[in-house]
């Protein structure tokens, strides 16, 4: 097989993984990065239509990312009735299996006194946060985000807002559940450090995380 064959293949499955991404931002950089590799391929192999469709492709994908790195969105919370409000409830019924793998340990018909906290994302409901509040401690139960707004700038705002609240009610730390791997690398990424095998923690003396984004 000659080695530009490998190049066509290896096109092929940056455009077939692009297109299983759930965030569109993900789908955007594979695809560009696919429509990349394709067209030095077309030249490569003089494949020409393949060549110019993909350098089209290209400059696609490259528009719509900066038009997405110039907008500006807006960022809020909600605070709702607790985990059995209904928005909450919405959010949650389709990713049930999810949130389950995700979180094993979220009960909340065991928690005392549970708080909810929806996050909006230019007035979508993005995400919701089930936390309470203990013994100097916050503890995070649930902090699920739709799959199409996992690029951590949910988390950061969220955790910028809630930082002073927090430390105005005396708190001094945030504990979440370590959940499986993909969950380790979120909570590194925005700032918890591993406390034994089934905790991360963040201590509320730190900065809070910086703008989103």
């Amino acid at each position: 097989m000659a080695w530009t064959e490998w190049v066509g293949y290896g096109a092929s499955v940056l455009i077939a993984a692009s297109l299983m991404m759930s965030s569109v931002v993900r789908l955007r950089w594979l695809n560009l990065a696919g429509a990349t590799v394709f067209t030095v391929y077309g030249v490569l192999v003089q494949a020409y239509p393949v060549a110019v469709l993909n350098a089209l492709m290209v400059g696609v994908n490259l528009w719509h990312l900066m038009r997405m790195g110039r907008r500006e969105e807006h960022f809020s919370l909600l605070e709702v009735g607790g985990p059995g409000d209904p928005l909450v409830e919405l959010l949650l019924t389709d990713h049930r299996q999810e949130v389950a793998r995700l979180f094993p340990d979220y009960d909340p018909a065991g928690l005392d006194t549970p708080r909810a906290t929806v996050i909006l994302r230019d007035l979508a409901a993005a995400g919701v946060v089930v936390w309470t509040l203990a013994d100097g401690t916050v503890r995070i139960h649930l902090d699920w985000v739709r799959p199409a707004f996992r690029d951590l700038r949910c988390a950061r705002f969220f955790l910028e807002e809630m930082t002073p609240v927090w430390r105005g009610t005396g708190a001094r730390r945030v504990v979440s559940p370590a959940g499986g791997q993909t969950h380790h690398d979120y909570l590194r990424r925005v700032g918890f450090r591993a406390d034994g095998n089934t905790e991360f923690v963040w201590e509320l003396a730190q900065d809070p995380p910086g703008e989103p984004g």
